[in-house]
């Protein structure tokens, strides 16, 4: 019998990792997944086109879809087993909650909540431009963590508060394609043949653009928007301007040089990131060929990166710690008065968190934060050092990292440049400034510009009273991204948590607890299971220890792997880890960030 084709749109990231991982056990269908959600725009008619039987979707994406698609769309309806995971995750929550969601849920949740005696404070919404209103009363009652639908979740990150979405688990999946394997032998509505979706492979690592004079790009790879920035054509060229401003005068000069080896190019972008490549075309559509590619390590003594992506990595959350609060007030007074400020504290420990949430708070529109590393003293290493600061706009953040690698002569200098620039600006070591001068590494006179606001950042042994609510907080993060319904740890998994010496902080707890969700079959993280995760990293941490990979995976995961391994040797250092794999901290990155 001739499978059923069936689309499964999903709203969240989770939803594609569980669905995929039922394929096995659903024999009739051919399974396609995607994500998206509300916020994006469904190609309804490439659906039809595409001979998809049924689409199987959640919540407000299946209803948009069903209003606008000829298609029979089959839900994937909340079952009683979700909403038990999530009254058991929430009850022993101490965080403000606040759930927000249409009567359907709401009223299922409530009733449940009621006879098992947990108390969830909740909005019932109609509509979904009724969210916002919804969220702001929610901040106003003093709430910090939302629970509710994809769209709801999303709105309220972008808001700063924590989302904890109401995920499907794998009883509602079934039960979906069950429904829809019904719907769809009942109305015959078989389709002869099936197409295969189909999608433009752009593998290449470099970003490749075809541009004419006038800077209108008229073609682009995936690789040349991500290094840009940005996601859609329409916003390459403004993207492209911003990170070459010089790209626009040289594309024109170049066009009126008459040989073609006189309309080649180089340029750096002005954080000294990026190079661009350009060259004329060899054919008769006036196009410059643009090649543009993250600088390497051996070509700059210093590092420039936009901090954004890696503080999309941390929960809201975490910014509402006692600690962080006052260090983020104090911080920022200092900031106000246009007086540079100074963080210290082990790897891990939040600096660059801090650094962040302060820049979002106190810049105007516009700007960028950007962490600068000084990798090694030199005259370039400062001359690039000196260009950024005095180039820097208002609004703008410059978080410097090895200011003390620079010479004596050179810090002398660079403390006469910080008075003068414009930009917000943050210091970060990980021993104290006044032990640097102890030693000899920090001069007296950049000592002196930064020792009226010096802020420590206390590694997390010393807050060990924090762990459960942080843990807490990395479990619904990554139940949501790997669609698990992980509730709680076991009390003897969680003394043996307790018991770390998380000497990678913040950052070591995230990835250990990503790990265990990833690795978690049920609802519980048990001892087992902390145990089996402290053997796998003992051996790997043994000099000389053979190091084992699991090669029962697609080779994606094993790459990932061997990357997660090497960072591991080089104390999560991610220029030494690219250096020793022979890629760039961009591929490295990419990598990283891909979900497996």
């Amino acid at each position: 019998m001739k499978k059923i084709k069936a689309l499964v749109i999903a709203p969240y990231r989770g939803l594609v990792e569980l669905t995929s991982s039922l394929t096995d056990q659903l024999g009739d269908f051919d399974v396609t997944v995607v994500q998206r959600d509300l916020s994006e725009s469904l190609p309804i008619r490439q659906y039809e086109e595409d001979g998809y039987d049924v689409i199987i979707s959640r919540g407000g994406t299946a209803q948009l879809v069903r209003d606008r698609s000829s298609l029979p769309v089959v839900e994937i309806k909340i079952s009683g087993y979700d909403i038990l995971r999530l009254i058991t995750l929430l009850k022993e929550y101490t965080t403000p909650i606040e759930m927000i969601g249409f009567p359907n849920i709401i009223e299922a949740v409530v009733a449940v909540s009621r006879l098992l005696d947990v108390h969830i404070p909740h909005t019932v919404i109609y509509e979904q431009d009724e969210v916002n209103a919804a969220l702001e009363a929610a901040r106003k009652k003093g709430a910090l963590v939302i629970v509710g639908g994809t769209n709801t979740v999303r709105l309220a990150k972008e808001q700063g508060l924590q989302g904890i979405l109401i995920t499907s688990g794998k009883e509602s999946v079934l039960e979906a394609f069950e429904n829809a394997g019904n719907l769809c032998r009942a109305v015959g509505r078989y389709k002869a043949e099936g197409r295969m979706l189909s999608s433009l492979a752009q593998g290449a690592e470099q970003g490749m653009a075809a541009v004419q004079a006038d800077g209108n790009v008229k073609f682009m790879n995936a690789a040349f928007l991500e290094l840009l920035g940005t996601q859609s054509g329409p916003e390459a060229a403004q993207a492209m301007r911003r990170r070459f401003p010089a790209l626009p005068e040289m594309l024109r000069q170049a066009e009126e040089k008459p040989d073609d080896s006189a309309a080649a190019f180089e340029l750096y972008d002005p954080t000294f990131r990026y190079k661009l490549t350009a060259a004329r075309g060899e054919d008769e559509t006036a196009l410059f060929h643009l090649y543009v590619r993250p600088v390497t390590e051996s070509e700059s003594d210093i590092q420039v990166q936009r901090l954004e992506p890696f503080l999309g990595t941390f929960p809201h959350l975490i910014r509402a710690r006692a600690d962080f609060r006052d260090s983020l007030a104090f911080a920022a007074e200092r900031l106000e008065r246009r007086q540079p400020v100074t963080v210290y504290g082990e790897q891990g420990t939040g600096k660059r968190i801090l650094a962040g949430t302060l820049w979002r708070q106190l810049r105007p529109e516009g700007g960028e934060l950007l962490e600068v590393t000084v990798l090694r003293s030199s005259d370039e290493a400062y001359r690039q050092v000196k260009q950024l600061l005095e180039g820097a706009e208002e609004g703008s953040m410059i978080y410097l990292r090895g200011a003390e690698r620079l010479s004596p002569k050179y810090q002398r200098r660079l403390a006469d440049t910080v008075a003068k620039c414009a930009a917000l600006m943050m210091f970060s070591f990980e021993k104290a400034p006044d032990r640097l001068q102890e030693e000899g590494l920090l001069e007296p006179d950049l000592f002196a510009l930064m020792s009226g606001a010096i802020v420590e950042m206390k590694p997390l042994r010393s807050n060990p009273q924090e762990l459960e609510e942080l843990i807490r907080i990395f479990i619904s993060e990554n139940n949501e991204k790997y669609g698990k319904q992980v509730v709680g740890i076991r009390p003897k998994a969680q003394e043996a948590l307790y018991e770390y010496a998380w000497k990678g902080n913040l950052i070591e707890l995230r990835d250990t607890v990503k790990e265990l969700v990833k690795a978690a079959e049920g609802e519980y993280i048990d001892e087992e299971l902390i145990a089996a995760l402290e053997k796998r990293r003992t051996e790997q941490s043994q000099p000389g220890a053979a190091r084992t990979l699991n090669l029962d995976q697609p080779l994606q995961s094993i790459q990932k792997e061997i990357v997660q391994l090497v960072l591991q040797e080089e104390n999560m250092n991610q220029s030494r880890a690219a250096k020793r794999l022979g890629i760039n901290r961009s591929t490295l990155w990419r990598m990283l960030k891909d979900p497996t």
